[in-house]
């Protein structure tokens, strides 16, 4: 870790991922995460959309092609809604519907993006209906979640709960952001480098500067921004 620290001696803040979700959010992290979440894959698709103009298919403007893929998705997944993802696929019928791209979908050429589209989108539908199980709770209580780590309480910054994180996206992750200083320093010194972390509380550790990202490390995975 004194290789990394001296490394990226100027940055002044790190995040570190809690390594396990509990089942309980904040209500108002809940509502803001229903509302963009659908919108923040909207933006990230219309690179894609981009790319399938480029190739010279011949598609409807984004927005309108968003919204049909959308109700295709939508359509498809209340078909599978509460069925067993395992059984389904033991029947040899995919509960995805980027698998039926190029076979059964309204857009399927270049595949390779639209594959992207109709995955994306299921995502989303699927993490949604998994926020709606969450037990909300008033606030997130940081000091139980930081107990016995005094260094890491002391220069606590903020959170966040996000699907897509510096250098993973996926399932639901709750992201900490702690001032970089001589105190936390010592406290990240205990670990031998970043993927020492595994195993721990926390995992993917990544340094800032004045807000930008400097360093980023997907501990879980085994691979950093050095590599």
């Amino acid at each position: 870790m004194e290789s990394l620290l001296n490394m990226f001696s100027d940055c002044d803040m790190f995040s570190l991922t809690v390594a396990k979700m509990t089942e309980s959010i904040p209500k108002v992290d809940k509502i803001k995460l229903l509302d963009s979440h659908l919108k923040d894959e909207k933006n990230r698709l219309s690179a894609y959309y981009d790319k399938i103009v480029e190739a010279g298919t011949n598609v409807p403007d984004f927005d309108t092609l968003f919204a049909e893929i959308l109700a295709e998705c939508e359509a498809f997944y209340e078909k599978i809604r509460g069925k067993d993802i395992g059984e389904l696929c033991g029947k040899g019928s995919s509960p995805f519907i980027c698998d039926h791209v190029g076979k059964d979908t309204k857009y399927s050429e270049p595949i390779q993006y639209f594959w992207r589209f109709y995955h994306n989108i299921q995502h989303v539908l699927m993490s949604n209906d998994s926020l709606l199980e969450l037990n909300e709770i008033d606030a997130l209580d940081v000091d139980a979640l930081l107990d016995g780590e005094k260094a890491l309480r002391g220069n606590f910054l903020s959170y966040e709960y996000t699907y897509l994180t510096h250098c993973t996206g996926g399932p639901l992750q709750l992201v900490l952001m702690f001032k970089l200083n001589e105190e936390t320093k010592e406290w990240l010194m205990q670990f031998e480098d970043d993927f020492a972390l595994e195993g721990s509380k926390f995992e993917d550790l990544a340094f800032y500067q004045n807000g930008e990202l400097k360093f980023s490390s997907c501990t879980h995975e085994g691979f950093n921004s050095l590599d």
